[in-house]
C-alpha cells in the first residue's frame, strides 16, 4: 500500500478479508486496486478475487470436491467469427465453479483471422509435430483481435476469478516460448516478416491487454525470451524476461508471475534454475505459481512440491497421471495454500 493511499486499520483489513472470501472454496487476501467513485469522493477499491490456491489440476472442467482446475479454452471456439464471442460455452463454464482460465490462442486462432493475419509454418521442436497454419500473432490483425478477445474477457471481470494472458503465444500457453530450437520454424518466421521487435509489441500489448482487469486475478507464464535475429541465430533473452516481468507488476501489482516446467533437476539451485526465472520471481515478490514438467520429465514429484511449499508458491499445477495418494495431496494442499 503507498503512502497517498488511505490507511485502514487491522480490524478493517479482517472485516475486508472476510468480505472477500466469503463463499469461496479457497482463502485469500483482500487486495484492492485503486479507482475514483462517481461521487468524486474517497477512491473506491474493488476487491481482488481470492487467490485460486492449493495443487491444481491442469486442463479440466471444474468439478465440485476437485481440485481447482486451469481450464483450457480454444480462441476458435470462443471466438468463432469477427466480433462475435461464445457467451453461451462461458456461462456454463462459471456456473461449474472456481478455475483459472487459459486462453489457448496462436495456433487455436480461428480461420477468419489466419485468412486476416496470415500463417507461417511451425514446428515444434520437442516433439517435432508440425503446424502448417501457425497464426502471425505479431501482425496487427492478429493483435487487434487478441485485444478484442481480451476485451471480452473483461466483460466477466470480477465472475471469473483468474485468466492467463496468452495472445502472444505460438504453439504453448507460454508467450516467450518461440520453438527456436527448430531450423524450420526460425527459417519459416524470417521468410514471414518476423522480428524480434515485432514480437515484443505484441507481447506488450498482451500485457497491457490485462490492465483492464479490476477484480479477476491475471498472470503470465514466463521463460527466458526466445530472441530470434535476423541472420537466424538465437538466444535465451533473460533480460527482456524480467523486464516484462518488472513491467506487468508496475501495472498490476498483484499480477501472478508463473512458469510452466518445474522439474525435480531445478531443486539443485532453484535462484538460477531455468534461466534464472524462479529468482526473478524471489526478487519481485508474491504472488506467484507454477506448472510442473510433464511426468516423464519432472522426476520426484513429491520433492518438487516439497519445495514449492516452503519457497512460497501458492499454487502447483500437477502433471496428468501422477501417483500421489490423496492423503499426499491434501498435505501439499495445505502447504501452498499456506502461502496466501
Amino acid at each position: 500500500m503507498t503512502e497517498t493511499e488511505p490507511k485502514l486499520t487491522r480490524r478493517k483489513l479482517i472485516v475486508l478479508a472476510a468480505a472477500a472470501t466469503a463463499g469461496a472454496l479457497v482463502g485469500g487476501q483482500a487486495i484492492f486496486e485503486s479507482s475514483t467513485s462517481k461521487s468524486g469522493g474517497r477512491p473506491h477499491r474493488p476487491p481482488l478475487k481470492p487467490l485460486l490456491a492449493g495443487l491444481q489440476n491442469r486442463n479440466r472442467e471444474p468439478v465440485a470436491g476437485q481440485l481447482v482446475p486451469n481450464t483450457e479454452r480454444k480462441w476458435d471456439l470462443m471466438n468463432p467469427a469477427p466480433g462475435a464471442f461464445n457467451d453461451a460455452n462461458m456461462a456454463v463454464l462459471l456456473a461449474k465453479g472456481p478455475f483459472r482460465l487459459r486462453p489457448m490462442m496462436g495456433r487455436f486462432a480461428p480461420d477468419w483471422l489466419k485468412a486476416q493475419a496470415g500463417t507461417f509454418v511451425y514446428e515444434e521442436p520437442q516433439s517435432g509435430i508440425t503446424v502448417p497454419d501457425m497464426l502471425c500473432w505479431w501482425r496487427n490483425a492478429a493483435m487487434d483481435a487478441a485485444d478484442a478477445f481480451y476485451a471480452w474477457l473483461a466483460q466477466y471481470d470480477g465472475q471469473l476469478h483468474h485468466v492467463w494472458g496468452s495472445s502472444a503465444m505460438s504453439f504453448y500457453a507460454e508467450p516467450f516460448q518461440r520453438g527456436l530450437a527448430s531450423s524450420v520454424t526460425r527459417a519459416s518466421l524470417i521468410a514471414a516478416g518476423f522480428t524480434a521487435e515485432k514480437d515484443l509489441v505484441a507481447i506488450d500489448r498482451m500485457q497491457q491487454s490485462l490492465v483492464q482487469f479490476k477484480q479477476t486475478r491475471i498472470g503470465i507464464a514466463y521463460n527466458s525470451y526466445q530472441h530470434l535475429n535476423s541472420d537466424g541465430s538465437w538466444f535465451a533473452d533473460r533480460t527482456t524476461r524480467d523486464d516484462k516481468m518488472t513491467a506487468l507488476r508496475a501495472m498490476k501489482a498483484q499480477a501472478v508471475l508463473a512458469n510452466n516446467s518445474f522439474r525435480e533437476t531445478y531443486l539443485q539451485n532453484p535462484i538460477t534454475a531455468n534461466g534464472g526465472v524462479y529468482g526473478t520471481m524471489f526478487r519481485l515478490g508474491k504472488p506467484y505459481s507454477v506448472q510442473t514438467a510433464q511426468l516423464k520429465l519432472v522426476g520426484d514429484l513429491r520433492k518438487c512440491l516439497a519445495y514449492l511449499g516452503t519457497a512460497g508458491f501458492h499454487a502447483a499445477e500437477l502433471p496428468a497421471g501422477h501417483d500421489l495418494t490423496p492423503l499426499e495431496i491434501a498435505a501439499f494442499d495445505a502447504d501452498l495454500k499456506a502461502n496466501v
